[in-house]
């Protein structure tokens, strides 16, 4: 996992800086594929639409800047494997996060909306993560920590339609090595040919 802190400085019509904010990005292993600007762009329109910044990037509530997590529909029996959200209020592709359980049974899983492991976050979730007791798996948990912060800032989960590959799984780690050779036209060729001839 990846986690940096960032300053995000949203400009005014005439390019002059208007307003500065500090954010947490966390990447986990996963790979997607065009991950890092898709999902950044989606997610930044997300937080125009919900109300904290304007499209411009004006801020309209300094300190209110919310938190934003990509996030996928799964098939009900996978949840087990995700930390999964329990939605309010849906406004696009953005869903509001009245709660988060993290790798829930599934009979006992608040939807099939699972967060897939690209979050921009307020700052304040390293003093929640200093203090967090383990939980699921005995460990701690990403999860739990911002379940902490529902309530006190906005908080949405972002359905996104990137490709995507689960590498925490053995069979997704092959399909993400397989998709980006396919996707290389130095190893596409070849690869297609030893493909064809183990199937």
């Amino acid at each position: 996992m990846e986690m940096r802190r960032a300053i995000l400085r949203h400009q005014g019509k005439d390019g002059s800086v208007v307003a500065e904010e500090e954010v947490v990005i966390i990447m986990t292993m996963t790979t997607m594929k065009d991950l890092h600007m898709r999902v950044a762009e989606v997610q930044v329109d997300v937080r125009a639409e919900v109300g904290s910044v304007t499209k411009k990037g004006i801020l309209k509530q300094p300190g209110k800047v919310g938190n934003i997590v990509a996030a996928e529909e799964k098939p009900h029996h996978e949840v087990k494997r995700y930390g999964v959200v329990d939605p309010g209020a849906v406004k696009g592709n953005a869903t509001e996060v009245k709660g988060l359980v993290e790798k829930p049974d599934p009979a006992r899983a608040p939807s099939n909306l699972c967060i897939i492991g690209r979050y921009i976050l307020q700052p304040e979730v390293f003093a929640i993560l200093d203090k967090q007791e383990r939980g699921a798996g005995n460990e701690i948990q990403l999860t739990d920590a911002m379940a902490q912060m529902i309530g006190k800032t906005p908080f949405h989960a972002v359905k996104t339609d990137c490709a995507r590959y689960d590498c925490g799984d053995k069979v997704g780690f092959l399909h993400a090595n397989l998709a980006v050779g396919l996707s290389r036209p130095d190893i596409a060729p070849q690869l297609k040919i030893i493909l064809k001839g183990l199937v």
